[in-house]
């Protein structure tokens, strides 16, 4: 759980292929809505397991200009 004021949604979530991908949004008090997409990976050597996470995000203002970039 967040701070305070914090709203959260999650958008989607999915698995393909052993990676996990999820879409939501975060936005905190006075702030803009910020629309996040996580790709996450769990990695097995035999010995370590490793976690890879790769994020993208762009505020609500910015969704024409980088939503499909993302």
């Amino acid at each position: 759980m967040g701070p305070p004021g914090l709203k959260e949604k999650l958008i989607d979530s999915k698995a393909s292929k052993g990676l996990y991908y999820i879409e939501y949004t975060l936005q905190n008090p006075s702030e803009s809505l910020r629309h996040l997409f996580s790709m996450l990976e769990i990695e097995d050597n035999g010995i370590y397991n490793r976690l890879h996470n790769l994020t993208g995000q762009f505020v609500e203002e910015e969704a024409e200009k980088y939503g499909a970039k993302i």
